[in-house]
């Protein structure tokens, strides 16, 4: 998988599908098979019709229930069915997905860096030191250079608004990113 924030750690795989607007691939099947079912129902003239006739009379008892009639009868929602499954996989307090974060749309190289501002991890100096792809660690003025403090404590670099900014991706923050001349 490719990595969606464009750091060197990994996104979190259950993040994968709900990041890139993608249904789990159990919650398409289920919703394709009671799209062809309904389709099989209205139309008449198929020959599944005249071959099979009345299939639950003469059918034999099944261990594995009919998907397709079982969802319908629970009234299988493929948005609600997702948001159970998000629910479930997690185990911490992460928020589900269900429309565009603010700031979805800027260019490539602003979007990267105000989600690294937002996750706190990224190509800064602290983190590419601790990969081996820089002699050191710390910032322009001596201490360690982690997003963190580059955003809120550095003397030369650090945002004079307020951290929850860059959440709602406001315009002064996307400024301040845009000018900040030290790689996140």
């Amino acid at each position: 998988m490719r990595m969606i924030a464009g750091v060197m750690k990994s996104t979190p795989k259950e993040w994968l599908p709900v990041l890139s607007h993608i249904q789990p691939p159990n919650l398409r099947r289920i919703n394709a098979l009671i799209g062809e079912y309904n389709k099989i129902q209205q139309n008449q003239n198929l020959p599944i019709h005249e071959d099979v006739g009345d299939a639950n009379q003469s059918r034999l008892i099944s261990r594995i229930a009919r998907t397709a009639i079982a969802a319908m009868d629970e009234e299988f929602s493929l948005i609600g069915s997702w948001q159970q499954e998000w629910f479930a996989k997690q185990n911490i307090s992460t928020p589900y997905i269900t429309h565009e974060p603010p700031g979805f749309h800027l260019p490539r190289k602003s979007w990267l860096e105000l989600n690294r501002v937002r996750a706190q991890r990224g190509r800064c100096a602290y983190a590419m030191h601790k990969w081996g792809k820089a002699p050191t660690s710390f910032c322009e003025c001596g201490a360690i250079g982690a997003v963190r403090r580059i955003v809120e404590e550095c003397p030369r670099t650090a945002y004079s608004g307020k951290p929850e900014d860059f959440l709602t991706a406001t315009p002064e923050s996307i400024a301040y990113l845009k000018s900040l001349n030290v790689c996140l």
